[in-house]
């Protein structure tokens, strides 16, 4: 019986290991841009799938003197299952300094109290920074090529911008 736990144990151990990504810690954590009275937040975090790990994440915009969340991504769809969005980015770092991906921005008010998503590419690069500097990033949302009928062509979310890391 210990001999087959220690199996166990070393058979699996190299898989765990194997499955750690050390290129996305850089961009785990929290991230900010304020522009104004608003503050866009950005949270990002690892998951584990089917080809590997992953970096998952939600956004919010917030009004800073109201502290009122204007939007979010991660809303809740159907209120009597307690069914939210997801994920609304879903995205991979191959060297610690590009994060590229997908995101939906799934904010987009169509009216009549509906919203749509529209598919965009999201590419975060981390800057250069001091040793004593925030650590900070740009944000980068384009439009996927071919055409989306029926949606906006622009973004609700900020889709240029510098994040800087709170944790």
């Amino acid at each position: 019986m210990k001999t087959l736990l220690y199996t166990i144990i070393f058979i699996t151990l190299p898989a765990y290991a194997f499955a750690q990504n050390s290129n996305h810690i850089p961009f785990v954590g929290n991230w900010e841009w304020t522009n104004g009275n608003e503050t866009f937040k950005v949270e990002l975090f690892t998951v584990q799938g089917s080809e590997g790990e992953a970096i998952n994440g939600h956004y919010m915009l917030i009004n800073n003197s109201t502290n009122e969340v204007i939007y979010k991504s991660n809303k809740l769809l159907l209120p009597e299952i307690d069914y939210y969005f997801g994920y609304a980015i879903y995205a991979k770092s191959y060297d610690g300094i590009l994060l590229g991906g997908s995101i939906d921005d799934n904010v987009l008010y169509t009216g009549d109290g509906n919203f749509a998503v529209k598919l965009g590419s999201l590419t975060i690069i981390l800057e250069n920074t001091c040793s004593t500097c925030p650590t900070t990033a740009t944000w980068e949302v384009s439009r996927l090529p071919g055409g989306q009928v029926g949606l906006p062509q622009t973004f609700t979310i900020p889709t240029d911008i510098v994040l800087t890391k709170i944790d």
